[in-house]
């Protein structure tokens, strides 16, 4: 599907999108493991999880609940260690460099709508100097309702000053692109992240194999 409309912005998720944060969150549920030192740790389960939320990877990854004895702890231990892995392991996903600096270099603002709360999204930004010149940069905890609500992308589409039919919105998830629909936006799935199977093709939307296909798009449309 290709865009009647010139794209004047660009706002992408953050985990499974731009980022391959897995080795980061296996790295600490490893330090972490509540079962057993000898007990490995499923990790297609963490790749296929790890957009969904912290409270969700502990029940399924250690088969815990949330109302379980030590579930309030475990996942206290688990977002501390996380804190300390972040970028440790994980790293942009290749091609978003070529991406983001094509971006700058024609002036197209590009901005961050995610489901992570602030506090690590901050960490992220300090780290990645690319991550950090976004233009705006929506967190689940900023009072807007998170995706699939298409609250966070409007709001970044109003700082942007871009109309939402001149913006295309990319994620990994299926909240992503309901957010992205529900707002009105061009809409983008990346089937390299963490929430679509490779080789699934959307209608509606545009598909993405590799951050080199969002650039080679994008180049075609602005």
């Amino acid at each position: 599907m290709e865009s009647m409309s010139k794209i004047e912005a660009v706002l992408f998720d953050l985990d499974g999108t731009l980022l391959d944060s897995f080795p980061d969150f296996l790295a600490s549920l490893e330090n972490i493991n509540i079962n057993s030192s000898s007990k490995k740790i499923d990790e297609s389960i963490v790749r296929a999880n790890v957009s969904d939320g912290s409270s969700k990877l502990l029940k399924l990854v250690f088969n815990i609940d949330t109302d379980d004895e030590g579930f309030v702890e475990h996942k206290r231990n688990f977002l501390n260690e996380y804190e300390k892995n972040i970028l440790m392991y994980g790293n942009l996903f290749h091609g978003v460099s070529d991406l983001l600096n094509f971006l700058l270099d024609k002036k197209i603002p590009y901005g961050i709508v995610t489901n992570k709360p602030r506090k690590y999204t901050e960490i992220i930004l300090k780290k990645s100097s690319l991550l950090r010149q976004s233009k705006v940069v929506i967190c689940c905890d900023d009072g807007f309702k998170s995706k699939p609500n298409p609250e966070g992308i409007n709001h970044a589409c109003n700082i942007l000053g871009v109309p939402n039919s001149k913006c295309i919105y990319i994620g990994d998830h299926e909240n992503d692109l309901n957010a992205s629909l529900a707002a009105g936006t061009i809409s983008g799935v990346c089937t390299f992240g963490y929430g679509f199977k490779k080789g699934l093709i959307i209608d509606g939307a545009e598909n993405f194999e590799s951050p080199l296909q969002i650039l080679d798009f994008i180049k075609r449309n602005v």
